[in-house]
């Protein structure tokens, strides 16, 4: 019986440590920016990388308002500068993206607090793509330094989860979902749309998926998309850059 009890305890073991591997290996191994889409984006804003993320500002210009933005499941911060160049040069915002723990922000929400010191803003948003949004939603809804600071909340291919911001009339809100979005779909989205306040601006992309939040290529199982990446672009940084502009 010892030895039964010994050897199932080794087998869960190696059956943890190799879970344990897999997950580091899949998390490890997140969606890049494609070539060339950083190079695009500093066509029209500035682009900062370092070890705790990437900052957008306007060329030259002080920033007022800002966002900080959590990158989806798995996806590099650098792989969402070609969609928010746009927005930042239309309206002057500056936007900064953290890097998550294994590419997850589900494993740190509250990141926004220390980013918020990378940029000398007064006026503050969250957001976030996919899990990024959601995270952001959380951390809208705590009562934290950067919860407390934010005026609203941006989300593209995401909803609110785990939370309910229904009673926060404090808090601009803008949903963008994508009609082709199979991993965070309209439906989805319209079904979470009582967890936003009452005047939250919802808006879909038609012919969008989810991938073309971001500038990081096909996503497994997501939908297949019937515009071009750069329109799919384009009418999201209208959609956000009207958003923030109206703030």
């Amino acid at each position: 019986m010892r030895r039964l009890l010994a050897w199932t305890a080794g087998v869960l073991a190696v059956l943890l440590v190799l879970a344990s591997v897999a997950f580091v290996v899949w998390a490890g191994n997140p969606y890049e920016a494609v070539p060339g889409s950083l190079e695009r984006a500093e066509r029209s804003a500035d682009v900062a990388a370092d070890e705790d993320g990437v900052v957008i500002t306007p060329p030259g210009g002080e920033v007022d308002t800002a966002v900080v933005f959590y990158p989806g499941a798995r996806v590099e911060p650098e792989a969402y500068a070609a969609s928010w160049a746009p927005v930042v040069a239309e309206t002057g915002v500056g936007v900064v993206m953290p890097r998550m723990p294994f590419n997850l922000a589900v494993l740190a929400p509250g990141r926004a607090e220390a980013a918020m010191e990378r940029l000398d803003a007064e006026t503050w948003y969250l957001g976030g793509h996919s899990m990024g949004g959601a995270m952001a939603a959380f951390a809208a809804s705590d009562d934290d330094t950067a919860g407390d600071r934010a005026v609203g909340l941006v989300l593209w291919g995401s909803y609110v989860a785990g939370t309910d911001l229904a009673e926060r009339e404090d808090l601009r809100v803008l949903s963008v979902s994508a009609s082709e979005d199979l991993l965070a779909d309209p439906d989805t989205v319209r079904d979470r749309r009582d967890a936003l306040p009452p005047d939250a601006e919802s808006v879909e992309i038609d012919g969008m998926n989810h991938a073309q939040f971001g500038d990081y290529g096909p996503q497994v199982a997501d939908g297949t998309p019937h515009i071009a990446d750069d329109e799919a672009r384009v009418e999201l940084a209208e959609a956000t850059a009207g958003f923030l502009g109206d703030g």
